[in-house]
């Protein structure tokens, strides 16, 4: 059975459509310029993300350009590599992560490359640094900045390609600085070319080019340089994940502000409770106050309002717990401790107190002796175990063992939002919304459930004005999506993202005033 989300909603006319967050599909950096015919030489250019509804970019016919500034640009949790030894050409030593937007097309990442488009001809060509009139001319592209909180952390940034012997060729390296050599050059007209893109840490990256060329003898504005600057931003999610120790802000959750956070000192990152998971050094884990300000925020606004206003000390109290086995919480000083009696997934509902005030509880989701891209096996193994339910129970992913109308499959693929397979709970699920003239619903996908290309189910939706046939198909991929009007974006409130990202569908245009929404699984095997 699959569940239904049935959403009330008023005619709307189209509203714009903000960021988009791209987390795989085929995309272009496209370089356009056109002379213009009035006003200065550097009006004539213009960045963008593209993309060929049809993906072939054949030509440039019904090719789509997105405003740079419109659009984020995310690493998929299988781009990062963890290098085997030393990589001296990258500044990383053996065991240190890399992650890479290859120039092959991978599927479930996105596939970017780069892409020129203005007429032959009218540009020089530039030869060992100096211009040269040319026939067919070439623009180039200097690198002057990475700034964001990828760098602040000590990230770099990268672009390379790479041949089959294994020869690598930098045009951005940023690992010695930024110099004139770090330049991609030449960019022929209709140029398409797809290459390496790398960064070193979690965080976001604001990459910041010049576009330069100049115009040919007897074109206008002969023998001058023309230029434009555009910025591409990237993000690289956090794992969310600490192993063994951690560190928190409490606070009392007044005006629907958090009421707790998580924060990893070796990231320095806040998470969200909802988006981070804490693995335990065998069946212990250790949490201590923060005192250190954070770089990133996961899921959270800001962390200035996760406090309570009094000065004394806080306290903490167990409300309740689901796991297979017990749980005991331990206070000594400001570290507070938590034993598990055995393996498997837990939530810990929690709520702290500072003399008197008491604030809102939250729940942290614990794995003992499991790793955090734990199978469908092994999420049912613990449920089972929790429930004491019979081996093997749940081991049918299409069944529905509550009968809350959310098949097990889909309560694992939507974990995060506190699903529980044994218990009716299918008032937990994301509810629809009007927002902005949009009908919408936020939803936490884990990417390592469903890795968009691997993983043996995957979380899929269909949307239907009437509650009828046919129901429009949801698409993964932006090109697909905005082209039938449904499609998957990014909703996180924080200034970065980790595996478990916040996500929204989207239907910018509806024809009744009802919307019905309906999540999916399907299986890859």
């Amino acid at each position: 059975m699959r569940l239904i989300f049935p959403s009330l909603v008023s005619l709307w006319s189209v509203s714009s459509l903000g960021a988009v967050d791209l987390v795989l599909g085929h995309f272009e950096y496209q370089i356009d310029y056109t002379v213009p015919v009035a006003g200065s030489m550097n009006d004539g250019w213009r960045s963008s993300i593209s993309y060929d509804p049809d993906g072939s970019f054949a030509d440039d016919e019904g090719v789509v350009r997105m405003p740079l500034e419109n659009v984020r640009l995310l690493a998929a949790p299988s781009t990062r590599l963890v290098s085997s030894g030393p990589l001296p050409a990258f500044g990383i030593g053996a065991n240190e992560p890399l992650w890479i937007f290859s120039q092959n097309n991978i599927p479930g990442q996105l596939f970017l490359g780069w892409r020129a488009i203005y007429p032959q001809g009218i540009f020089q060509a530039k030869i060992g640094g100096n211009y040269s009139p040319s026939p067919l001319g070439a623009i180039e592209a200097s690198l002057l900045a990475v700034a964001g909180s990828g760098p602040e952390r000590g990230g770099d940034f990268f672009m390379w390609t790479s041949s089959g012997f294994g020869r690598l060729e930098f045009h951005y390296n940023t690992s010695d600085g930024i110099t004139s050599a770090d330049v991609l050059s030449p960019i022929p007209s209709g140029s398409h070319s797809h290459y390496n893109w790398g960064f070193t840490h979690p965080g976001t990256y604001e990459v910041r080019f010049r576009n330069e060329a100049k115009f040919n003898p007897g074109q206008p504005f002969a023998n001058q340089v023309t230029e434009s600057e555009a910025i591409l931003s990237f993000v690289v999610p956090h794992e969310g994940v600490l192993t063994g120790t951690g560190q928190w802000r409490l606070g009392a959750g007044a005006s629907g502000a958090p009421s707790a956070s998580v924060y990893d000192p070796a990231g320095e990152v806040d998470y969200a409770v909802d988006q981070v998971v804490l693995i335990t050094d065998g069946r212990e884990f250790a949490m201590r106050p923060a005192e250190a300000a954070s770089v990133g925020q996961v899921g959270l606004a800001g962390v200035g309002e996760i406090e309570f206003p009094g000065e004394g000390p806080v306290s903490l109290s167990l409300r309740s717990h689901s796991g297979p086995g017990n749980v005991v919480m331990s206070q000594e000083g400001e570290e507070t401790r938590f034993e598990f009696g055995s393996d498997g997934i837990y939530r810990v509902r929690l709520q702290a107190e500072q003399g008197g005030l008491v604030g809102a509880p939250f729940t942290l989701t614990f794995l003992v002796d499991l790793d955090a891209d734990y199978s469908y096996a092994d999420w049912a193994d613990s449920f089972e175990r929790t429930h004491g339910l019979a081996a093997g129970t749940l081991s049918d992913h299409t069944a529905d063992e509550d009968r809350d109308g959310v098949s097990n499959g889909l309560e694992f693929l939507l974990f995060w939002h506190g699903l529980d397979p044994a218990v009716s709970d299918c008032g937990r699920l994301p509810k629809p919304r009007y927002v902005d003239g949009r009908a919408e619903i936020e939803f936490l996908r884990d990417l390592r459930k469903d890795d968009f290309a691997t993983s043996s189910l995957e979380l899929a939706a269909a949307y239907s004005a009437k509650l009828q046939a046919p129901w429009r198909p949801w698409r993964r991929l932006f090109a697909e999506g905005a082209a039938d009007g449904f499609y998957e974006d990014g909703a996180e409130r924080g200034n970065e993202t980790s595996v478990v990202m916040r996500r929204k569908l989207v239907v910018p245009e509806a024809s009744a005033n009802f919307g019905f929404f309906r999540f999916e699984q399907r299986s890859r095997n």
